[in-house]
């Protein structure tokens, strides 16, 4: 799936963000608006990923969807 789609649709896909990584918050979600560098960042703050593990994650999610 495209980054552009989930994006365009993002609170469709928060959902499954927050199923993913379950320790985002609601504020976190909002903060993200669908942006993926925001994603990344927010995975950094939250589980205290380094900058390539995080757009690992994202990159996995992304693919899985």
């Amino acid at each position: 799936m495209s980054w552009g789609h989930i994006r365009a649709n993002w609170k469709q896909f928060q959902r499954y963000a927050k199923i993913r990584w379950d320790r985002l918050t609601d504020e976190d979600m909002a903060r993200i608006k669908g942006h993926r560098e925001a994603l990344i960042a927010c995975l950094q703050e939250r589980y205290g990923y380094a900058h390539e593990r995080a757009q690992e994650e994202v990159r996995d999610w992304e693919h899985h969807l």
